[in-house]
Order: structure tokens, then sequence, then C-alpha cells
């Protein structure tokens, strides 16, 4: 039978991989672009956003640790500021630029720090209390990382695929 843990590593992996391919063939034209009277950031600020906000819950959160960006001396790899708040800005999305292949690999580096953490959770961890921001309450760590951080990774690669798609691009290959 599986488990919680087995269940939320599967869908982060298909999540973590459908976003590495919506967002794999941007070139910077693509990804830099923002729409006459667009409310919206780029496809750069929209990835980094989602990238950073796992980073920030998985790794501060849930683990109570330095954030990957942070512990691994990421600021100086890649050239997008990490924000204060997961949440997102307005105003930091309109000054995102991003070299996208150095940005990945910091990607990678999010994705498999929470690929590690949810392999070695106990259930003791994952029925462990933490507040979720967006519901306002506390939750238990499986919670969060099934609702929070899959549906927030899931929304914004439709997003991505959305605004390649006003651009003209394919935005996903199915």
């Amino acid at each position: 039978m599986m488990n919680a843990q087995a269940l939320l590593k599967a869908q982060y992996a298909q999540a973590h991989g459908i976003i590495q391919t919506a967002i794999g063939d941007c070139d910077p034209e693509t990804l830099h672009h923002v729409g006459e009277g667009s409310t919206l950031g780029n496809i750069a600020a929209v990835y980094a956003h989602t990238v950073f906000a796992e980073d920030m819950v998985v790794n501060g959160m849930v683990r109570g640790q330095a954030p990957v960006y942070q512990a691994g001396g990421w600021a100086a790899r890649v050239d997008v500021p990490m924000p204060q708040s997961p949440m997102q800005n307005i105003d930091w999305a309109k000054g995102v630029t991003m070299d996208l292949a150095s940005f990945n690999e910091y990607a990678k580096a999010v994705f498999a720090a929470t690929d590690e953490f949810i392999a070695g959770a106990s259930d003791a961890d994952m029925d462990r209390m933490v507040m979720n921001p967006i519901a306002g309450k506390e939750e238990p760590v499986g919670v969060v990382l099934g609702t929070l951080g899959l549906w927030h990774l899931q929304s914004h690669q439709g997003e991505i695929a959305a605004l390649k798609g006003v651009q003209g691009k394919k935005g996903l290959p199915f």
C-alpha cells in the first residue's frame, strides 16, 4: 500500500517535470515578455516566484532551515534576488530577469531538497503542525505539502503555459 510520502514524492516529481518542460524551451524574449496592459509578471518572474516559494515553504517553514538559496550560496550564482516573502509582489516581479540555465540549476537543487525531505519524512514529520499562510491556520506538514505546495506549483506551471500561449508559443507538449 502506498503511504503519503510515496504519493507526495510521485506528485512532486511529476509537477517538477511539467514545470521544467513548460519553461525549458523559453528563449530570453519569451521569458521576459510582458504584454501591453498586463497586470502579471513575465514568465521569468512567475517561475522564480514558484521556485522561491517552494524553497521558503519546504526548507524554511517545514524543515526550519535556511532556504537552499541562502544555504547553497545561490545569490552569487543566479541573477534573481530572493524576495523577503514567498508572496508574489508585482514591484519585485517587474524587475525580474534571469539566465534560465543558471536559475534552472538552483531550481533543481530546490526540487532535490523537497524530494529528499519527503522521501525521508516519518509519519510524525508529516503529522507535525505548521502554519499554512494561505489557510491562515496550522495544518499538518503532509497537508501543507499536498495542498499549498502542490497547488502552488501546478497553478504557476499553468500560468507559464498560458503566458507562452498568448505569445503564440505552445505552452505544454500535450
